[in-house]
């Protein structure tokens, strides 16, 4: 099977309309407390009705890929550079495993020549006046590096497909463009050899910063960087300088096109806005080669001043038992610091204001003692603030707080001092966090007034405690009426079982091992990894929870996959709770890709499988485990059934070999019937 024909299906398949193709296994990252604390002893005493529950991966659903952005576009027909927008996202035609490998797949490698000018003209082609060339695949967001911009005419070889042509400035660049990375052309299909000429555009932007009607001033101490992007805060940036050598005045040469210009505090002073990031304008480079663009950025700032109190009273001046007050900026995200509540007040700082900003008020502990609330992000503010009215909220900052009083019980005993057993109480509420109270000495916490869940944390526990990361207890656990005397009761379930790989026993090595974890939202339970053969583990009861697989190592007799779900909808009930876990196993050397005729690669490319699970389409994210490479012909395949794209990724380069870094080659269903 050729892989120019998988290609062209690959990029002609039908819309992806957001359904996992695959009934059984979706990926997630590992997080933090997968490590295993402590074992855990067994039964601990606890009575109660026993349940039994088996899993499998058919009692698995879909979930959400990870998201990503990758580069693709529109058709460029007016000559101006874009970065694209994401690719879209189609839904390749998959094949199972034997009839995709019924013949030998064949590497469809072609010649990729570009002669490059500059505003279609010669340029020196100096070290000091670079950049580099890719190709990025306008489906999948597959980038092969074809050479850099000094040598002029570029040579390389690259896997069939349709591509954008993309530039990316080197850092010492002077008179070629500085763009970050910006594209040329679009629809460059590569289905033979191709050869023709790019060019390079730019102009001279020359871009004037006014802040409040005024240039700032260059300073060492006082200062801000410039950007653009065309992808937002999150694109990619290209820095056109610092108020501290440029005061307002700057310039770079720019591939015409569409910009937003950032503003990024570089070092905090008495004058400029400390902002950490914040959009200021946007500006379009017109296509006029060689021509200077000149334009203005005018920002209007606002100062912040004003007493911050507690409950009516001045906090305490001591950098032992405070916080800090931060403003979040909604578009960029970015977080900045504006006060401290040691110093009493706010004061000496602005931040930007206009069309393009709008903040998020928050307090977050420092170090706290007897005064300062526990809150790691609370919000200070309800929604979205502009700056004008933000200068207001601020003019008082009164922040009420309430002192939370209790106790805790596990399974209805009072915990005793156990260092191989310890445990928090926590609260949450949206993004905060606040511990209120060790487990065994009860709680005691001061926090600013408002809406809570509990939940419990363990440090350590060897079976008398569960081994929850944040194990949900009540949702409403603290309020503005439910501060006092609080009581809680942890209830445990002890969840216990057989492993099995494949319906086997697993093997008893560390070289062939995997983890098995419980998540639900932010809270990980380490259960135990397949080389025990079994576990047993105490967990908080009543929520429910999703079963992943991560491999440790594996020699073809465990999964190779990263990170994959297992099994959904998992309920922890009862005192006791039997759940034999069958880790399922795909395991096939058969399936041969083969290199052109008379080639012989001087590098060497990798073959990958890429999970596809979720609603961002098959080329976003995914687990990823890699199969084979171009030192040899069939592929070792150890993975979990379910539907996954085939990869090929450069890992050393060499003449012949292509410099792809993702091109997909096929979509096959491995250990399942397809549909």
């Amino acid at each position: 099977m050729a892989i120019g024909g998988v290609v062209a299906l690959l990029s002609t398949g039908c819309m992806f309309e957001g359904d996992d193709p695959v009934e059984g296994t979706a990926g997630a990252s590992a997080t933090a407390g997968d490590t295993d604390p402590g074992g855990t002893s067994g039964d601990d005493g606890t009575s109660g009705a026993t349940s039994d529950t088996s899993v499998s991966a058919s009692d698995s659903a879909s979930s959400t890929a990870p998201t990503g952005t990758e580069t693709g576009g529109t058709t460029d027909t007016t000559g101006e550079g874009t970065t694209g927008e994401e690719p879209m996202s189609y839904a390749p035609d998959c094949e199972p495993l034997d009839v995709a490998f019924a013949d030998a797949m064949a590497l469809e490698v072609h010649t990729v020549t570009f002669d490059l000018t500059h505003n279609d003209g010669d340029y020196a082609g100096s070290g000091l006046d670079n950049g580099y060339i890719y190709l990025v695949n306008e489906v999948t967001g597959d980038r092969a590096r074809i050479g850099q911009v000094k040598t002029k005419k570029l040579v390389a070889p690259v896997l069939a497909g349709v591509y954008s042509i993309v530039y990316e400035a080197a850092a010492s660049t002077m008179t070629m463009p500085r763009n970050a990375s910006v594209v040329l052309e679009e629809g460059l299909a590569v289905f033979t050899d191709v050869s023709r000429t790019v060019d390079i555009p730019s102009v001279d932007v020359k871009l004037t910063l006014k802040l409040d009607g005024k240039e700032p001033t260059p300073s060492p101490v006082d200062s801000a960087r410039i950007f653009v992007t065309q992808g937002g805060p999150e694109g990619e940036r290209t820095y056109i300088g610092s108020t501290a050598q440029s005061g307002g005045k700057f310039s770079a040469p720019l591939v015409p096109g569409d910009y937003e210009v950032f503003y990024e505090s570089e070092r905090r002073g008495a004058g400029l806005p400390i902002n950490a990031l914040a959009k200021i304008a946007e500006l379009t480079v017109p296509p006029k080669a060689g021509d200077a663009y000149e334009t203005t950025a005018a920002v209007k700032t606002h100062a912040l001043t004003g007493a911050i109190k507690f409950n009516g009273v001045k906090p305490p001046s001591s950098s032992y038992d405070h916080g800090l007050i931060y403003v979040r900026d909604t578009m960029s995200g970015a977080v900045t610091a504006i006060g401290d509540t040691a110093n009493g007040a706010i004061s000496g700082v602005s931040v930007i204001g206009g069309e393009f900003t709008s903040y998020e008020l928050f307090y977050a502990a420092d170090k706290i003692s007897e005064f300062a609330p526990a809150n790691r992000w609370a919000r200070l503010a309800p929604g979205e603030v502009p700056a004008e009215m933000l200068v207001d909220e601020l003019a008082t900052l009164a922040i009420e707080t309430v002192d939370v009083t209790g106790a805790v019980k596990v399974d209805g005993a009072d915990p005793i001092e156990d260092p191989n057993n310890r445990g928090e109480l926590l609260v949450g509420a949206d993004e905060d966090r606040a511990v209120i109270g060790e487990i065994a000495k009860g709680i005691g916490q001061t926090l600013i007034k408002g809406s809570y869940g509990v939940y419990f944390r363990h440090e350590v526990s060897d079976g008398g405690l569960p081994v929850n990361t944040f194990g949900l207890l009540e949702s409403d656990g603290v309020t503005d009426d439910k501060v006092d005397a609080l009581a809680f009761n942890v209830e445990t379930t002890l969840v216990h079982g057989p492993i099995t790989v494949d319906g086997a026993a697993p093997p008893d090595s560390v070289y062939s091992d995997g983890r098995l974890i419980l998540r639900r939202d932010d809270d990980t339970v380490y259960l135990g990894n397949t080389r025990h053969g079994a576990f047993s583990k105490r967990i908080v009861r009543g929520a429910t929870y999703d079963l992943y697989y991560a491999v440790e190592s594996t020699d073809g007799e465990v999964p190779g996959n990263h990170e994959v779900r297992l099994a959904s909808d998992i309920k922890i009930v009862g005192a006791d709770l039997m759940l034999p876990i069958d880790v399922p196993l795909v395991h096939d050397t058969s399936p041969q890709i083969t290199v052109p005729e008379g080639e012989d690669f001087g590098g060497e490319g990798r073959y990958v499988l890429r999970k596809i699970d979720g609603s961002e389409g098959p080329y976003v994210g995914g687990d990823e485990i890699v199969v084979g490479s171009t030192e040899g012909t069939n592929l070792d395949i150890a993975v979990t059934p379910g539907t996954y794209l085939l990869l090929y990724r450069m890992e050393t380069p060499g003449v012949g070999t292509p410099t792809n870094e993702g091109a997909a080659l096929a979509c096959v269903v491995i250990g399942e019937e397809e549909g």
